[in-house]
């Protein structure tokens, strides 16, 4: 078997991270205040695409493709590496990947991310030392749902599709992995339970694969 991980929400929890850069992008492209940052905290779990969406829907503000990239040209232009630098793994995380690559378990990482956030948390995490493939979203049209940046993720790395799981945290990762035709193992978001295959988070999913190797193998 092998794994596909999502990154945001998955490996890294960086949600708190992702809001307060994207409020900045919005006050400035908006005006400040026009958006609450409620509003922002609550559904920063959303693609993009869908974010924006709700926003118009909630404040009757008139987006175009054009404001929606200025909102996020203008958060990543205000991401510092020090902010960068206080988002961490997820427990557990960093053991995992290390036991996979001793294991010779293949794995690879696929995140939503654009090129800018991507570059980056690749830098401040060193995310190249535990996966060689990183495949992003380099736009709106390609975010998840979508099963883009899983189909190039197994191009890139060769995977076969029907032995390769997503490892994902949101309703729009097991989406993906569906119209994707992968395998889905959910993580840190108790409401995927429903769907089967939830491992509670990553400690969890470590402890499935290091009991049950041959399975992953």
């Amino acid at each position: 078997m092998s794994l596909i991980f999502d990154l945001d929400g998955t490996l890294i929890d960086s949600a708190r991270f992702h809001a307060h850069f994207l409020l900045l992008g919005i006050d400035k492209v908006l005006g400040k205040g026009r958006i609450p940052a409620s509003f922002v905290n609550e559904n920063i779990i959303f693609p993009s695409s869908i974010f924006f969406k709700e926003m118009e829907k909630h404040y009757h503000v008139g987006l175009t493709s054009v404001t929606m990239h200025e909102i996020i040209s203008a958060k990543d232009a205000g991401i510092t590496r020090d902010a960068v630098r206080k988002v961490k793994f997820f427990p557990f995380v960093k053991q995992l990947l290390r036991f996979l690559k001793t294991e010779g378990i293949g794995f690879c990482m696929a995140t939503s991310m654009n090129d800018a956030e991507l570059a980056f948390f690749s830098s401040a995490l060193n995310l190249r030392y535990f996966s060689r493939i990183l495949v992003n979203s380099h736009s709106f049209r390609s975010e998840k749902p979508r099963p883009y940046i899983l189909n190039e993720a197994l191009k890139e790395s060769g995977f076969a599709r029907e032995r390769t799981y997503y490892v994902g945290d949101s309703p729009y990762d097991l989406l993906a992995s569906k119209r994707a035709k992968l395998k889905f193992l959910g993580v840190n978001n108790r409401k995927l339970k429903a769907y089967g295959n939830f491992v509670g988070d990553i400690k969890g999913l470590y402890e499935r694969i290091t009991s049950d190797i041959a399975a992953f193998r």
